[in-house]
């Protein structure tokens, strides 16, 4: 997992979202597109969600993007 990777949601609760990997803290921690909710997805959830293409890769956000959200993702936890 590499921050900055950003992923579709296809299907659930979620569907219609995109979940951008922030980083690693027991679980997988998502800053979800476009509305800005933290998302903590178990690992074992993370693998069959990409297993079954519940959640499928985009792409790697440019750099200045990502910086972007790193600064929203820190204003959200620090709230």
């Amino acid at each position: 997992m590499t921050p900055g990777n950003i992923y579709a949601v296809t299907a659930g609760d979620y569907m219609g979202e995109f979940f951008l990997f922030m980083e690693e803290v027991n679980d997988y921690i998502f800053l979800s597109l476009p509305d800005f909710h933290i998302r903590n997805v178990p690992k074992d959830k993370y693998a069959f969600a990409v297993e079954n293409h519940i959640l499928d890769f985009r792409e790697r956000l440019p750099k200045n993007i990502f910086n972007d959200c790193i600064a929203k993702y820190n204003q959200i936890k620090s709230d």
